[in-house]
């Protein structure tokens, strides 16, 4: 049972044109555990999920074998992931969820990946 849905809020004020014209709309679900499943298996069945749709857009959209858009980064009742091709200290300002004091986590991870064209 899906609970509801929000396009996660954003500001690209700090991004270039050029990266502004090709950003995704970010969406989150949010969605009911059924009765009688456990946290583990509520997860699987969440992984599970996330893998038939992702596939089903893949086999039918025309444009799958290229880059058609589409991308589910995460779902789980655990683990909200929030994810972009950034610099460290622009992910904060790119989603106001991030600072705002009502969100709180125990836990916040930032991995940053850098390009080395040695060859």
């Amino acid at each position: 049972e899906i609970l509801g849905t929000r396009e996660v809020p954003a500001d690209n004020s700090s991004l270039s044109e050029g990266v502004i014209a090709t950003q995704p709309i970010i969406e989150q679900v949010f969605v009911a555990r059924p009765e009688g499943l456990s946290d583990e298996e509520f997860e699987t069945k969440l992984l599970i999920t996330r893998k038939v749709i992702s596939n089903t857009i893949y086999r039918e959209l025309p444009e799958a074998d290229s880059d058609n858009g589409f991308y589910v980064v995460s779902f789980s009742a655990r683990t909200i992931v929030y994810k972009g091709m950034f610099l460290a200290e622009q992910l904060g300002p790119f989603y106001p969820d991030l600072t705002d004091p009502d969100f709180k986590s125990a836990l916040a991870l930032v991995h940053q990946r850098f390009s080395t064209n040695t060859f």
